[in-house]
């Protein structure tokens, strides 16, 4: 009875492991159409993920492209209107270059003083080019009234041609690099000041020139006036904050400045020094020159000044200064008086944080300058 009842068993399990195998024989196909399915979705979802990054990348390429684009502009724009201003900026104005050079011009005219000229009376040379603010002439006018006056000029003439040669040939070495040194507004009135009270002495040479010496007293105490509003509306810009004026050039202190610049245009205070211009100065001013160029580089601190257009009462720059070179915060302007550049300087270039403009006022570049143009960025094409 066991085996006859292990028997059956036996053989229900083998039924029952023959359904089994028929069902999953008959399973089989559609498990195969399931990983078939899956492997399609998958494939799809990859191409699609493809498709997707072909596409940002194509997109981000495109951006690159028109920011790129957008950007080479602008730089080459801003490029462009640096280089047009490079002939305002001061990297060769370097004070310490001229000390020499001018020493060498106070040297010659020392030796034209000291000539020994027939029947002529230095001092009274020196007193009449004085009352008569010691024109380019004065030498002639003065002695247009002496019986030798051919042989006196002529001999004036050669001996000057002669110290000109011997300068060419021995000067060569202290010539500065700029052929122009541009003076600060406040260093202009100082130069202008120490010419006034030069003449003033001479003036005070007796027999004393009542009229020169009132002359020269006025035009003084007239530069001192002049100085120190200078002094008082610049500084009052600058701690205002130069940056934070989004239209400087119709501020009050501005405007006030603008009047202080054509007064001291009108006192014909220089503002310029040439190399070849050399000749026009005289024993007296290259030596005042001198003195006031040497007091100057001995303070190497920063300082806060104007400087004007050449030969013009315009404000050219208003900021820091550091040896006659624009330094720290400034402004650059138009002679029309618009802002150019305002933001940082070193050594007479932009460089650091700025913002330029065109005349127009238009911004053309915000953001970070060197040695004069701005900064190309990363994503700027080269070349």
């Amino acid at each position: 009875r066991r085996s006859w009842v292990s028997d059956r068993r036996g053989g229900g399990m083998e039924e029952e492991g023959e359904e089994e195998v028929e069902e999953s024989a008959m399973l089989e196909p559609l498990g195969q159409s399931r990983g078939t399915g899956r492997r399609l979705r998958a494939g799809a979802k990859r191409r699609r993920n493809l498709y997707i990054a072909v596409g940002s990348f194509s997109f981000f390429i495109m951006l690159y492209i028109i920011v790129a684009s957008v950007a080479s502009s602008g730089w080459e724009a801003a490029n462009s209107m640096c280089q047009r201003l490079g002939g305002d900026m001061t990297p060769e104005n370097r004070m310490e270059d001229w000390v020499p050079f001018i020493s060498a011009v106070s040297k010659i005219y020392l030796q034209l003083g000291r000539s020994k000229l027939p029947d002529v009376n230095l001092l009274d040379v020196a007193k009449k080019c004085a009352a008569s603010g010691w024109k380019d002439d004065c030498g002639k006018e003065v002695f247009s009234s002496h019986r030798n006056l051919h042989q006196t000029v002529e001999h004036i003439e050669r001996e000057r041609e002669l110290l000109r040669t011997e300068f060419d040939k021995h000067a060569a070495r202290w010539r500065p690099v700029g052929q122009e040194l541009r003076l600060p507004a406040g260093f202009s009135l100082e130069y202008k000041k120490a010419m006034a009270r030069a003449e003033l002495q001479v003036c005070q040479m007796p027999p004393t020139d009542d009229d020169c010496v009132r002359a020269r007293e006025e035009e003084i105490q007239a530069i001192k006036v002049l100085h120190a509003e200078l002094y008082k509306v610049v500084y009052s810009i600058v701690n205002k904050g130069l940056s934070d004026h989004e239209d400087m050039s119709a501020s009050r202190d501005f405007l006030l400045l603008t009047k202080i610049a054509k007064l001291i245009h009108q006192q014909n205070a220089q503002d310029t020094i040439r190399q070849q211009d050399w000749h026009q100065l005289n024993a007296l001013s290259s030596v005042v020159l001198r003195e006031s160029l040497q007091r100057a580089e001995q303070s190497s601190e920063r300082f806060h000044d104007a400087m004007l257009y050449p030969s013009t009462g315009e404000i050219m720059y208003l900021g820091g200064f550091k040896d006659f070179r624009f330094e720290g915060k400034g402004t650059l302007f138009s002679k029309a008086g618009k802002e150019l550049y305002t933001g940082s300087w070193k050594d007479g270039r932009m460089h650091g944080k700025g913002k330029l403009r065109d005349y127009g006022g238009r911004v053309l570049w915000d953001g970070k300058f060197e040695e004069g143009a701005p900064k190309k960025p990363w994503y700027v094409w080269q070349g």
